[in-house]
């Protein structure tokens, strides 16, 4: 052993994912949950933005400008309400989604799989944590 070979801590990188839960009642409400949604660790505000069609809920979040230079994960709540049952793309655009990142999207059939869960890996800062 050599001198300073002690004070090594060589960990494997962690990766954590950005996931949207959802889960539908059957007759109109569509509640969607995001985790580990980036945002600046201080802003003054966060929103997100639905286009909906009649086959996809489309989600683009936003953020007035942030108070710190750094990004955090934070989770989100959506409820949308008077949606058909069918089936529909669920996609939601971050804002710091690393470029070459697949998006966090899917198709879901609400009756056939009312709940469930939808992630995509992330390779960068804030989610990859080395």
């Amino acid at each position: 052993m050599s001198i300073g070979d002690e004070c090594l801590d060589v960990q494997e990188p962690q990766i954590v994912q950005e996931c949207v839960e959802y889960s539908y009642d059957g007759v109109g409400a569509l509640t969607l949950k995001h985790h580990n949604a980036a945002f600046n660790c201080c802003p003054e505000g966060v929103d997100a933005e639905f286009v909906i069609t009649e086959d996809a809920v489309m989600i683009t979040t936003t953020e007035a400008e942030g108070l710190c230079d750094c990004l955090c994960l934070f989770d989100l709540e959506y409820a949308v309400v008077d949606l058909a049952p069918g089936t529909y793309t669920i996609a939601v655009d971050g804002l710091y989604v690393p470029d070459g990142d697949p998006p966090l999207s899917a198709d879901i059939d609400l009756v056939a799989e009312p709940a469930g869960t939808i992630c995509a890996d992330r390779s960068d800062y804030p989610w990859f944590l080395p």
